[in-house]
């Protein structure tokens, strides 16, 4: 009897057992392969050694008890299927739509030994593709629960193809802190054709004991538009990996992030824009606000290639600290290789104002009610990109009750 991941025991699993549990899903052969070298690198591959991160501490091996998650994906409407959209588990869009996905699927070997790992070992994910001139007013929802005890590892694929336009959200969400480490691994790879429109809302709430790993990997070619924006709330731990790469002319990315910190969580974001064609343009802004000892890193890099005339890239970083044990780093980059080029990058820090809490109390407000303007204002710009009055509410609510129930 072949063995399906959950009973797998990843201590001792071989490539051959990677090899057999691939054909009984009935996998096909460049998938199957791509397993077996992931693996390998994975084994051939040591920990970062990443200042204050947590991440080189866990173990994947011991950590990782794969099954599956609660998976809830928004019906898709019979009217929308009839005009070609394509909305399914990936297990499921392997199987039975292999073309669009082999076509898209982006190979990672230069990925670390997180990457390696997930790459092996995804069991499921979601699929979407919007065809061609599809303008889609309804957002399409993703929630995933971690059961307790249990990883998430999953693989996802969004295909915007020429002229589409459409918003996905996205939700990860344990349902129950767990009392051991446990890891949840998920990458989204995007590929937006040309004159494509699409916005990207993440959201992540793991549990306290979760490391978090993700991936985010962009590709905007002629003319189309990305805009992206993550949501880091949840997990003891996470390295969050964004690659945006503008392909070809007038392409345009914009991706944003919102780190809210508490307790001792330690987050580690890896952003990198490449512009790999003329008059292209790249936006990258994360903001972060921490609390008690909790950690943040961000190291962003942009990249200009030969190529690359006339294209125009930023990257800014703000951390807003509301404690004095609360730390930062970033790490901003630039290589570029081009000429004719408007490029820049920032980052600041800076301490939350008490005189402002004060004179938002003496004006009639509460203590909590200050705090939650406070919040708001910080993110204001950010939030602003979440079109629907239902999700912006939703997102508010989060952030301002993680805000006040930790613990100082």
């Amino acid at each position: 009897m072949v063995k399906n991941f959950s009973m797998l025991d990843l201590t001792t699993i071989t490539t051959k057992d990677l090899e057999k549990h691939a054909l009984a899903e009935h996998e096909p052969r460049w998938l199957r392969q791509q397993r077996v070298e992931a693996w390998m690198n994975f084994q051939a591959c040591e920990y970062p050694n990443w200042r204050r991160v947590k991440m080189e501490k866990i173990d994947l091996v011991q950590s990782t008890r794969i099954n599956q998650a609660e998976f809830k994906l928004q019906k898709l409407k019979p009217a929308l299927a009839a005009q070609g959209v394509i909305f399914c588990d990936m297990k499921t869009a392997v199987l039975e739509r292999a073309d669009h996905v082999e076509r898209y699927w982006k190979e990672n070997k230069q990925g670390d030994i997180f990457s390696h790992f997930h790459q092996a070992l995804w069991n499921n994910g979601y699929f979407l593709y919007v065809p061609s001139g599809l303008i889609i007013d309804e957002p399409f929802q993703i929630q995933i629960f971690q059961k307790e005890g249990h990883s998430v590892v999953h693989s996802n694929l969004i295909i915007a193809d020429s002229g589409s336009e459409f918003l996905v959200e996205e939700t990860y969400e344990s349902a129950a802190d767990e009392s051991d480490p446990v890891v949840c691994s998920v990458t989204t790879d995007v590929v937006l054709e040309e004159k494509a429109r699409m916005k990207l809302i993440t959201t992540q709430n793991w549990g306290k004991q979760v490391y978090d790993l993700s991936t985010r990997r962009l590709f905007a070619r002629q003319q189309s538009h990305l805009r992206a924006l993550s949501v880091l709330l949840g997990a003891h731990a996470g390295r969050t990996i964004i690659s945006a790469n503008a392909l070809q002319p007038e392409a345009d990315i914009e991706h944003d992030g919102m780190i809210m910190g508490t307790d001792d969580q330690n987050f580690k974001m890896l952003v990198n824009m490449t512009h790999e064609a003329p008059d292209t343009r790249g936006m990258m802004k994360y903001k972060a606000m921490l609390k008690d000892k909790a950690y943040s890193s961000l190291d962003g890099l942009i990249t200009i290639l030969p190529n690359a005339k006339k294209s125009d890239s930023r990257l800014e970083e703000h951390t807003l600290m509301l404690s004095e044990k609360a730390r930062c780093d970033a790490l901003p980059a630039l290589d570029i290789r081009a000429s004719d080029v408007k490029v820049s990058h920032s980052a600041y820090v800076s301490q939350a104002d008490a005189e402002k809490i004060f004179y938002l109390m003496s004006r009639g407000l509460s203590e909590a009610e200050a705090r939650s303007l406070m919040i708001q204002g910080f993110f204001e710009n950010l939030l602003e990109l979440i079109p629907y009055p239902r999700l912006y509410a939703r997102m508010k609510d989060l952030m301002e009750s993680k805000m006040f129930i930790s613990k100082s």
